[in-house]
């Protein structure tokens, strides 16, 4: 059987302590909406995403949704459920094994149910939001207060679950039942669960980085209604195949198309928030807008985190994956807290990855290092010479960042650079990761406009394979070596520039 993308996953498979990471996207499953909640609002967002998120990481899949069950009206046109699912599903993968049946129908290897857990096997995960809280395999839960952010979420909280009991990954921890608040980041939900509210206006917000964090952000600002305000797309890249097991707004008919202009697509039913795409790099963008309100950073490389820092934008949301963890972090310029300066200065082992990349691909290490850095795509010259270097035509690359390159051309695919070794490949996020993290910056965004006394301190730690562990929600000082917190020019330009 044709697995496509799903074998993106594997390296992140043999990193959680797999055995048989091959075998896993092959396992039976099943997603399954309770029939009391088939007309709920939160109980759909939650379906959806899961069906969304699940296709990413399984070919055989059942959805179980209840006769006639139809779609909510904020999907647009009126057709049923199932027949929305399988055509989303289809276009992710379309030579999944998906089939939509009113009840379950065999033997599974895993079911995640949205519903309540009342009488449900061993074997089956179940998830649940009301408000901002979100319920892992609780009893008696009424979802009367509706919320998207954390219906969004609840799906990730149960495709990490699903994944645990499926794929059994070293070092996890299968959760018996949780609570978590998205509005404090605690296992102890504060009885305190304020209504979503009815409009929303995220101000002037720029988002650098449509990739698989950022994905998620413009899945997540999709699924609110009524929202306005000024959003622009900074990524000058385009789709691959090898990003359709993490970008949650991404299907086969997606490859070769612009990452920003997909996304403005994507939003455009969402008739009050301006989306402008920007094809450009950052570094180009920043000339023509010197001056961001509100930045949130999704890009892939660290360095240029910390170059970002340097434009001091007003507020910026930044969230990073490793492994199976996810970092949040707010970043209030001038405070005692990290800025995003500290938070991601330069390693020695960056020098190190120039230099191998410097030697596979022919280039000066200089080049290499500002093509690196500002994500600007190689030129005609720079193909000839990588061409001649490795006896073969490389031309469709011209225009595509190097790092991009030197991952499927020298390294096979997937990331490139540990910090222990920076010729080792590094693997992309399986899809619940990810979208967790852009789910989590969306989160941060509403909250810093609406409900400030829950933004976050300034950081906030979670793994999604274990429990979440509050001790992870803490505050991040300043870092001594940073030259942008610790320098009193940037600290007094920061404050003219934002002066009230």
């Amino acid at each position: 059987m044709n697995i496509g993308f799903h074998s993106e996953n594997f390296k992140a498979f043999k990193h959680f302590g797999i055995a048989d990471e091959s075998g896993i996207p092959t396992k039976k499953i099943a997603v399954a909406l309770q029939r009391e909640f088939k007309d709920n609002q939160n109980a759909q967002d939650t379906f959806i995403l899961c069906c969304n998120l699940l296709t990413r990481l399984f070919l055989n899949i059942d959805f179980i949704i209840p006769f006639g069950t139809l779609l909510s009206s904020k999907y647009g046109e009126k057709q049923l459920l199932c027949d929305y699912v399988l055509k989303s599903s289809t276009l992710i993968f379309p030579e999944g094994n998906f089939h939509c049946n009113t009840e379950l129908q065999e033997k599974y290897d895993g079911v995640l149910l949205i519903g309540n857990y009342t009488d449900c096997a061993s074997d089956i995960v179940s998830i649940m939001s009301n408000g901002w809280n979100v319920f892992i395999n609780k009893d008696n839960i009424i979802s009367d207060n509706l919320n998207p952010i954390a219906a969004c979420a609840a799906s990730c909280f149960g495709t990490a679950e699903l994944f645990k009991h499926v794929a059994n990954p070293a070092c996890s921890k299968i959760c018996t039942e949780m609570s978590f608040s998205l509005l404090t980041y605690d296992t102890t939900p504060i009885n305190k669960n304020p209504i979503f509210p009815k409009e929303i206006d995220i101000g002037d917000v720029t988002l650098v980085g449509v990739v698989a964090i950022g994905s998620s952000i413009i899945y997540t600002l999709k699924c609110i209604e009524n929202i306005q305000g000024k959003l622009s797309l900074i990524d000058r890249d385009f789709y691959e195949d090898t990003n359709l097991n993490r970008y949650v707004i991404a299907d086969h008919t997606s490859i070769g198309k612009s990452k920003v202009f997909n996304a403005k697509e994507i939003l455009n039913p969402l008739v009050n928030l301006d989306v402008i795409p920007i094809n450009k790099i950052f570094d180009e963008y920043i000339k023509e807008k010197p001056r961001i309100d509100t930045l949130i950073t999704a890009v892939d490389k660290r360095i240029t985190r910390f170059n970002i820092q340097s434009f001091l934008p007003k507020l910026i949301i930044d969230a990073a994956t490793t492994g199976s963890i996810i970092d949040l972090a707010r970043v209030d310029f001038g405070t005692n807290g990290a800025c995003l300066g500290c938070l991601y200065l330069p390693e020695k082992n960056d020098d190190l990855l120039y230099a191998y990349i410097s030697e596979s691909t022919g280039i000066n290490i200089e080049r290499v290092k500002y093509l690196f850095d500002r994500s600007e795509g190689l030129s005609i010259d720079d193909i000839d010479i990588i061409s001649n270097k490795q006896g073969k035509d490389l031309s469709s690359w011209i225009d595509s960042p190097i790092d991009s390159l030197y991952a499927h051309e020298f390294c096979g695919s997937g990331k490139i650079a540990s910090k222990s070794n920076p010729t080792e490949n590094l693997w992309a996020p399986v899809s619940f990761i990810s979208a967790l993290a852009g789910i989590l910056v969306t989160c941060e965004l509403i909250k810093d406009r609406y409900f400030k006394d829950f933004k976050v301190n300034n950081h906030f730690l979670i793994d999604t394979l274990k429990l979440p562990n509050p001790k992870l929600h803490n505050y991040k000082m300043r870092n001594e070596k940073c030259p942008y917190c610790n320098d009193g020019v940037f600290v007094s330009v920061y404050k003219e520039k934002w002066a009230e």
